[in-house]
């Protein structure tokens, strides 16, 4: 290799392969390497069509006609990604006795050719197993990503013909079982969906399949060794190592490149996917610790949002051209995603809001002032955040119901056994937090619901500090209604979502009258649509929720599971080091086996004002952290005091941002100290 007749050959269909092959053409031009890309697109066969492989060879013409004028013994690597992967396959099977010297290679992105050990119901061949993995990138700046590479093929996915049809054609010929002619790269669902969190995940895929033939040496060892925004790192590493057997295969593929080093946190695995991160401010690197207020975006998200826009921007439910059925459908296919998220029971429960501040409005509004009246009662805590106290004190402004406020215990979280003493044949609803914003502690939900119950009332979920840290299930939970904000779940600001049991809401009037929410209009009255329309007046954040969907696909990705153990783990490791440091008083309970703790820590320095110290940790140490009353002014004076501070975690943070908040904090302290 490395000669002037080292030819590769690009193929690509539509979409995803154009660009794809457009940075590994640069890539490997750039290595001084003879390149031809062959565009599929004009081969007059619809891809989705059932009868695609009976018709593939219209599919397969340019690149057969171009396999048939090379030179005799013209060594030539065949690169293939989606429809492109599979004219290679093709071309494998028609020209791998003509061209001795070709290697082969499918990148194959969803829907083609992925068959897993636990969808094997389609029929299709599973993975064999002498099959080996191929762990790319692991340098200082690219996590580890493993793909499966094999020796055979997998069929087109689309293709509807039965497996018995035509079996001869997918079977590997004796030349290509009995050396290393063809690898066709193939990655598991869930290590598909690590790619495709970055920009580039389509090339990284690519490139995949080039370390594959790298390690076989068949591939220019300079290519390995060459840096590309998309590619390997120039520090990145091949290796190869058998599989373990069946039972492993899955979970071996699913997150490699999120586990492959044992060293590397979740945090560390994660940074980057969120480019924001990547900064300096004067010299000192971005540590954000004020996720309780808004959580940062990865480019997966921030793609969803601006491909809405870009390619498929039209109003909702309304029209029925191609741009506003397909807005339409990622629309709703988000809020699917939003109920599979929260295990509700029907995804129209599921109601998109401006946020959970409305969200909670809508239910005093709607539910409340219809549902509540003089000397009845609303029960809430002191730790509530604003949000979700003014809307009923509105209410209760409006009908006379009365509020009733549930205190602290001495470990500092809501009394639960207050709350119990408190529940009457009165009580209409309870109005509770899941996890506190300023104390970091969580309420056992089921309990408070099933004491509610007994007594009839209501219970209304702040989830907004739950739902983007910990798996939250609304069935198992029991609360008729619980809110929660995209923006705190990496996902954009403008939306966040209602849920409601579908009976109650099927119950309450609108709360908002326009377009979308009636069934029909007429001159003095209008009938209103079935929920979730009820609650969607006017046109909706379209792109905004479809990003949410994108969120929830990137934490889903992981999986809320995992991320609850990380976070509970920094944010033990977050408490005890706020402990550490000479005059900080931490509120909340300390984490334990038994009380979870949220990845988050309001603390006040003795003598020092919460403003100053998040000041000079932004100017002097590049930490962003948050003071004030964080929305909750009760609490805050039940706490006896007026503001704190407060750092606040997710899952993208580290134990190593921790230690370089507390040398700032301490820094600051004797600065601040220093001034007296």
């Amino acid at each position: 290799m490395g000669m002037a007749k080292d030819h590769f050959v690009l193929v690509h269909g539509e979409g995803h392969g154009g660009w794809c092959w457009f940075k590994l053409r640069w890539l490997l031009e750039g290595s001084g390497y003879r390149v031809t890309c062959i565009d599929l697109a004009g081969g007059g066969v619809d891809p989705t069509d059932p009868n695609t492989v009976r018709t593939f060879e219209q599919y397969d013409k340019p690149l057969l006609d171009l396999i048939s004028t090379l030179p005799e013994g013209e060594k030539v690597i065949l690169m293939g990604h989606g429809i492109g992967g599979l004219s290679v396959i093709h071309a494998m099977h028609e020209f791998v006795d003509r061209v001795k010297q070709a290697i082969f290679v499918a990148a194959a992105m969803l829907p083609f050719g992925l068959q897993t050990d636990e969808d094997k119901k389609d029929g299709l061949p599973s993975l064999p197993d002498n099959e080996i993995e191929s762990t790319f990138g692991a340098g200082a700046d690219d996590p580890p990503t493993t793909v499966a590479l094999r020796l055979e093929f997998q069929r087109d996915r689309l293709s509807q013909q039965s497996p018995e049809e035509n079996t001869d054609r997918f079977k590997p010929t004796s030349t290509l079982t009995s050396g290393p002619h063809v690898a066709v790269a193939e990655a598991h669902r869930e290590a598909l969906a690590n790619l495709t969190h970055r920009e580039k995940e389509t090339a990284r895929m690519a490139t995949a399949a080039a370390a594959g033939v790298a390690s076989l040496r068949y591939f220019p060892s300079s290519l390995r060794n060459r840096v590309c925004p998309g590619t390997i790192s120039g520090g990145g590493a091949v290796t190869f190592s058998p599989r373990r057997g069946r039972g492993a295969s899955a979970a071996a593929v699913a997150a490699p490149s999120r586990e492959a080093e044992p060293a590397s946190s979740l945090g560390d695995l994660t940074r980057v996917d969120f480019p924001i991160l990547d900064q300096e401010f004067d010299g000192n690197k971005l540590v954000y610790f004020d996720n309780g207020a808004t959580s940062q975006k990865p480019s997966h998200v921030m793609k969803a949002l601006d491909d809405y826009y870009r390619f498929y921007n039209s109003n909702v439910h309304r029209g029925i051209h191609a741009l506003s059925a397909k807005a339409t459908g990622a629309y709703e296919a988000a809020r699917i995603k939003v109920a599979n998220f929260v295990n509700a029971a029907d995804s129209r429960e599921i109601i998109f809001t401006r946020n959970a501040t409305e969200a909670i409005n809508l239910v005093a509004y709607s539910w409340g002032l219809s549902n509540l009246k003089q000397g009845d009662e609303i029960v809430l805590t002191v730790a509530e955040h604003h949000s979700a106290i003014v809307p009923w004190q509105f209410v209760s402004q409006k009908t006379g119901a009365v509020l009733k406020y549930v205190g602290l215990t001495k470990e500092e979280v809501p009394d639960i056994e207050q709350l119990k003493g408190l529940l009457s044949n009165k009580t209409k609803i309870v109005v509770v937090h899941h996890v506190s914003n300023v104390l970091g502690s969580m309420l056992p939900i089921e309990e408070i619901v099933a004491c509610s119950n007994r007594v009839g009332a209501k219970v209304l979920v702040d989830a907004c500090q739950s739902v983007p840290h910990m798996p939250v299930d609304v069935q198992k939970l029991g609360a008729d209604f619980l809110v929660a904000s995209s923006h705190k779940m990496c996902g954009p600001t403008g939306v966040g979502f209602l849920h409601g049991k579908f009976e109650i809401l099927s119950s309450m009037e609108p709360f908002l009258g326009g377009g979308e929410m009636i069934a029909d209009v007429f001159e003095d009255k209008s009938t209103y649509a079935e929920p979730p329309s009820r609650f969607e007046a006017g046109t909706p954040a379209i792109g905004e929720a479809i990003a949410l969907g994108a969120a929830i696909d990137y934490l889903s990705n992981f999986g809320m599971h995992r991320i609850h153990e990380y976070e509970k783990e920094l944010g033990a490791y977050l408490y005890e080091s706020l402990l550490s440091v000479p005059k900080v008083r931490v509120y909340g309970p300390a984490p334990s086996q038994s009380d979870h703790r949220a990845p988050l820590c309001s603390f006040n320095v003795e003598n020092v004002h919460p403003t100053d110290i998040a000041e000079i940790l932004d100017l002097q140490h590049g930490v962003a952290i948050r003071s004030g009353h964080h929305c909750a002014q009760i609490l805050h004076r039940t706490l006896g005091i007026t503001a704190s501070a407060r750092a606040s975690l997710h899952f993208y943070n580290t134990k190593e941002e921790v230690d370089v908040f507390i040398h700032g904090l301490k820094d600051t302290i004797d600065f601040l100290t220093s001034q007296h």
